[in-house]
């Protein structure tokens, strides 16, 4: 059975140019360390990065600006957030 949070379905493009597959957990927990998304096309890439969007969204519930600004200044997503989350 493939898992889309632990196998390695995404690919990534990281900061210092390296390309690197991974699943949705690491992808999220690492985004910082990422300058690009890969996908087949263009509206693949939208998907995944709306699935990326719709999972975040769900696992943090921010309900205003201020929890958006506040997790912007975190400067990336806490992975044990979202392992909890998943569980």
């Amino acid at each position: 059975m493939i898992s889309i949070l632990h196998d390695p379905l995404f690919t990534a493009v990281e900061l210092d140019g390296g390309v690197r597959r991974l699943g949705l957990l690491e992808l999220l927990a690492e985004a910082h360390r990422f300058s690009d998304l890969k996908a087949n096309s263009c509206t693949g890439k939208f998907a995944l990065i709306r699935l990326c969007i719709a999972f975040l969204s769900d696992a943090y519930r921010l309900q205003n600006i201020d929890d958006r600004t506040d997790l912007l200044a975190e400067d990336y997503f806490d992975r044990k957030k979202l392992v909890r989350y998943v569980a």
